[in-house]
């Protein structure tokens, strides 16, 4: 039998999903690194390989900020939780706004990371490029100065606590932007395709048939 063009664009409707803000993981890194990180892009090669080991999936950046990036924009708006699921801010405005829920303590492991030495950030509560960035993530000479935060605190301070020497070694944030893609058993009809079949009334389904 051949179903109706209008009950294959009901069937679509109810076959796309309403999209919803994703729910995306933070940590602080159990590894410290000194100022001389390679830019944005080594931070988040630093991340990338943390986030690995501990068995995170996705893809992560570095909370750092340059002279030509805010951090804030580097984000993916969704929300933000710990590695135990603990909220940390309900969308990247409220990240953003000199407060967090619960401050960033722990580590891609799980595990308790320590007041001191704080992470690298670069980055006020509002998500902006501060003040010192170790030049923009490069230096690690004594005489440069790096912004940095406090993973144990939720005020502005976990992002904007105090300036550190860039030959310090530290750690830093690490964001969640995508999450890992699942991986479905078998062959599978693309969904967008399927529809489009359905809606153009071309796709018949017949009794005691199969699509393999």
């Amino acid at each position: 039998m051949k179903i109706s063009k209008r009950s294959m664009l009901l069937l679509a409707v109810l076959l796309v999903p309403t999209p919803v803000l994703a729910q995306f993981t933070v940590f602080a890194t159990s590894t410290v690194q000194d100022g001389n990180l390679g830019g944005l892009a080594g931070g988040d090669a630093v991340c990338s390989t943390r986030a690995t080991a501990g068995g995170l999936g996705g893809t992560w950046v570095a909370w750092l900020s340059t002279a030509a990036t805010n951090a804030e924009t580097r984000l993916t708006p969704g929300s933000f939780e710990r590695v135990d699921g603990v909220a940390i801010a309900a969308s990247i405005a409220d990240l953003t706004d000199n407060t967090i829920a619960n401050s960033i303590s722990l580590d891609e492991f799980g595990a308790a990371v320590p007041g001191v030495p704080g992470p690298w950030t670069g980055t006020t509560g509002a998500g902006l490029v501060n003040a010192n960035t170790c030049i923009n993530w490069t230096s690690n000479d004594s005489g440069d100065v790096g912004d940095v935060g406090s993973a144990v605190v939720t005020g502005v301070g976990w992002t904007d606590n105090v300036a550190g020497a860039c030959n310090t070694s530290r750690p830093v944030y690490c964001f969640q932007t995508a999450l890992p893609v699942p991986s479905l058993p078998g062959r599978t009809w693309p969904l967008a395709l399927l529809i489009t079949l359905l809606a153009a009334g071309s796709f018949k389904i017949v009794r005691r048939s199969r699509i393999v």
